[in-house]
């Protein structure tokens, strides 16, 4: 596949405005609307175009080298930076072992958290690294024009720690010891609201304060609410934050399809992440 010729779309639009009437403001928000419309049909097209060269090149089936059948379609919603996108993608079967295959899953297996693409998921989180995971999503949402609950940002986040927490070498005694501080430091913002008093006290190898010995105004100040849904919710922010603050960001996102390529052992793409992450964006039957 990587011998064959790259893959042209056209990406056009047309808006039409009145210089009588319309106002900069107005034009700009025009502007972006149609080109994000605009986006989102060549992205579908991109798509299209992908399918037909993987499927050019179907392999024979990965569980027993049988021959692969045409089975039809099914339908996807696919969330991405340009908006939902319904997929259509090609279904085949195994003729001897009934094996089910579908090219356009394993081609974005590894750029994708249940309906949410990857690229989603890390704005995403780069907002949930400042924000509560709510105003998160708000931001998301009135910024980015994606739809997104802030539960279902949480539960990215949750799928994407063990990976953040890998690539920063945190050990796994640090982490339960983080946990276990998150959980105090709820009962602190719960107890003893506006509190005064206490010093801060950071643990080196998470990079997060002792909560045990921090006012409830400091701890507000680090962690908005909405961070305590769980014992481990405040030590994944943390290291969300840290990520970004080390300069790691882009590193790490770039290297995370690599880095879930190579554990591929079949020579087709399984889906990045564990089960949690495709819990994330509860995606639709196939």
């Amino acid at each position: 596949m990587s011998a064959s010729p790259p893959i042209s779309i056209d990406v056009s639009f047309t808006l039409s405005f009145d210089p009588a009437t319309a106002r900069l403001s107005e034009l700009e928000r025009d502007l972006r609307r149609e080109s994000r419309r605009a986006l989102g049909r060549a992205l579908a097209v991109a798509l299209g175009r992908v399918e037909e060269r993987v499927v050019a090149t179907l392999a024979p089936c990965a569980r027993c080298g049988g021959k692969m059948r045409s089975r039809g379609r099914t339908l996807r919603r696919l969330i991405t930076l340009f908006g939902a996108l319904p997929v259509r993608r090609a279904r085949y079967a195994c003729m001897s072992c009934r094996a089910i295959r579908q090219p356009l899953d394993d081609w974005i297996a590894h750029e994708r958290y249940g309906v949410y693409s990857r690229s989603v998921c890390e704005q995403a989180l780069y907002l949930a690294a400042e924000l509560s995971f709510e105003r998160a999503a708000e931001v998301l949402r009135h910024v980015g024009g994606t739809a997104m609950s802030g539960r279902q940002i949480e539960r990215v986040l949750k799928a994407e720690s063990p990976r953040i927490a890998a690539a920063l070498g945190v050990e796994a005694a640090r982490l339960a010891a983080a946990s276990a501080q998150s959980a105090g430091a709820r009962s602190l913002l719960d107890e003893a609201p506006g509190a005064a008093g206490g010093s801060t006290a950071i643990v080196p190898a998470a990079g997060i304060p002792v909560a045990s010995q921090m006012t409830a105004a400091e701890l507000a100040l680090l962690v908005p609410a909405g961070r305590f849904r769980r014992g481990g919710g405040a030590s994944a922010v943390a290291r969300l934050r840290h990520l970004k603050a080390v300069g790691r960001w882009n590193a790490y996102w770039s290297s995370r399809v690599v880095a879930d390529e190579a554990v591929s052992t079949d020579g087709t793409a399984t889906q990045a992440g564990p089960s949690a992450a495709e819990r994330a964006g509860k995606p639709s039957a196939d």
